[in-house]
């Protein structure tokens, strides 16, 4: 008997010290809900703006993340299937007749490739001129230098990936 009522007291101890903890979470929200108001109340427009900017471009990034890790497990599965094709040779089988073919795979991943590394430059691009127009005390010489060197290595990025696209799809330029 005394288990049962350990269990019970142990369950009811967890209600109580449960209702307790969404108290304090709904105190936080409640807290952090008007300091966010408050926040935002105080902004000025152009701080808004560099806001929703910042945002857009953390939006773009992510896209251009996921765009880059689809096309890297597109290129992961083409390997596999490169894989079984020569496993099927050295053991002369044919379990690759039975798996889709792949062969298009190189020429969608370079398009990804292609797709991300453009969204990418437009975002260094844009943080390059936008550090470059600035003036007074807000210009910093340093940060202009490094996005440019950035700006210079993302543009000879997408270079190479449009060669190795014209190179796939037997273009000449």
């Amino acid at each position: 008997m005394k288990t049962n009522l350990g269990l019970y007291d142990m369950k009811k101890n967890n209600k109580n010290s449960t209702a307790k903890r969404s108290k304090n979470k709904e105190t936080i929200n409640n807290t952090e809900n008007n300091t966010t108001t408050e926040e935002q109340s105080t902004l000025t427009e152009e701080e808004k703006e560099a806001l929703l900017k910042q945002q857009s471009i953390l939006n773009l990034s992510l896209i251009g993340i996921f765009i880059t890790i689809y096309g890297i497990l597109l290129s992961a599965e083409y390997i596999n299937w490169q894989r079984m094709q020569v496993s099927d040779q050295i053991n002369g089988t044919n379990y690759s007749e039975n798996l889709a073919d792949l062969s298009e795979s190189p020429k969608i991943t370079n398009e990804l490739y292609l797709l991300s590394t453009s969204i990418f430059t437009f975002i260094i691009w844009d943080s390059y001129m936008t550090s470059a127009a600035q003036t007074g005390e807000a210009r910093n010489e340093k940060t202009i230098k490094s996005n440019y060197r950035s700006l210079i290595a993302i543009l000879l990025i997408l270079l190479a990936t449009t060669i190795n696209h014209d190179t796939l799809n037997d273009l000449v330029f």
